[in-house]
C-alpha cells in the first residue's frame, strides 16, 4: 500500500451521523479530492450540514496521516453545484510536515465512539482548555455545559428532539435504515446494534421500536414521551456537554 492510500484510508475513518460516510476520496500520488456525496442526505442532514461535517472530519484525517508520513496536506475547500455542494482538493507536498498533527496518527487511527453511559465526574481544567484550544486552532468556538442546569436543560432539548424523530414517519424511516443487524448484507456503513451499548432487553425494544405502525399508534395517542428517556438519562449522567460552533453559514464554513 503506497502513501496516497494510507492517507485515503485515514480519511474514509472519520465519523459521520449514521455512519453513512457521505463522501467520495479520490488519491493520486500528489492529491486528494474529497467530495460530499449527496446520495448519502436525510431530512436531518439540513442543507447538507451534516455532511460537511463528516467532510470536514475526513480531512482532518488526511492531514493528520500526511503529516504522520512525512508530508504536508494544503487544503482548499470549494462549492461546488448542487451534484457536488462542497468538495475540497488537497495538494500533498514532502518536507515541512507538521509534528503536533503527526503525533495524532495513532490515536486518529485508535478513536471510536463510545455509547457506554458516562460518569457525573468533574472534568479536569486542563482538558477542558486542551479541548479549547484545540477548537479554536480550527477556527472554532468551544462552549463547555458543565452546571447540572445546564446539562438537565441539554438533555430535555435532545430527548425531546429524539421524541419527535421516532414519531415523525419521513425521520423514523431513516433512522432505522442506519442501523445494520446480525446477518445484514451491508455492515461497511451505517450502525451496528451489537456495539449501541445496549443490554438484551434494549435491543428487543428496539426491535419493537423500529415498526412503523407502533409509532404511528403512539403519534394517534399523542404519547411516546419515553422514547426520548435513553438520550436523557446519557446527557444528564455525563460531566459536560461540549458545543463547538463557527461563524458562517456556507457549506465551507
Amino acid at each position: 500500500t503506497d502513501v496516497a492510500e494510507l492517507i485515503a484510508m485515514a480519511a474514509t475513518r472519520a465519523p459521520s451521523g449514521g455512519n453513512v460516510q457521505p463522501w467520495h476520496i479520490e488519491s493520486t500520488r500528489d492529491r486528494l479530492s474529497l467530495r460530499l456525496a449527496t446520495e448519502c442526505t436525510t431530512t436531518m442532514d439540513v442543507g447538507y450540514r451534516g455532511s460537511a461535517m463528516a467532510l470536514g472530519a475526513a480531512a482532518f484525517n488526511a492531514k493528520v496521516a500526511a503529516a504522520a508520513h512525512g508530508l504536508t496536506g494544503d487544503l482548499q475547500w470549494h462549492r461546488g453545484d448542487e451534484g457536488t455542494p462542497l468538495y475540497g482538493i488537497m495538494q500533498l507536498s514532502s518536507g515541512c510536515s507538521d509534528p503536533a498533527l503527526a503525533a495524532l496518527y495513532e490515536p486518529m487511527l485508535q478513536r471510536e465512539t463510545n455509547r457506554a453511559y458516562g460518569s457525573p465526574a468533574s472534568i479536569a481544567p486542563d482538558i477542558v482548555d486542551a479541548l479549547t484550544a484545540a477548537a479554536q486552532s480550527e477556527g472554532a468556538r468551544l462552549s463547555v455545559l458543565d452546571t447540572t442546569s445546564d446539562i438537565e436543560a441539554a438533555a430535555k432539548i435532545i430527548a425531546e428532539a429524539d421524541r419527535i424523530r421516532y414519531l415523525t414517519p419521513t425521520l423514523h424511516r431513516e433512522m432505522f435504515s442506519e442501523l445494520r443487524w446480525p446477518g445484514d448484507p451491508d455492515p461497511d456503513t451505517g450502525l451496528d446494534v451489537t456495539m449501541l451499548g445496549l443490554d438484551p432487553g434494549d435491543l428487543v425494544l428496539l426491535d419493537i421500536l423500529r415498526r412503523p405502525e407502533v409509532m404511528a399508534r403512539l403519534t394517534d395517542w399523542n404519547a411516546g414521551t419515553a422514547l426520548g428517556d435513553d438520550a436523557y438519562k446519557r446527557l444528564a449522567g455525563s460531566a459536560a456537554v461540549a458545543v463547538i460552533s463557527v461563524q458562517g453559514r456556507r457549506l465551507t464554513d
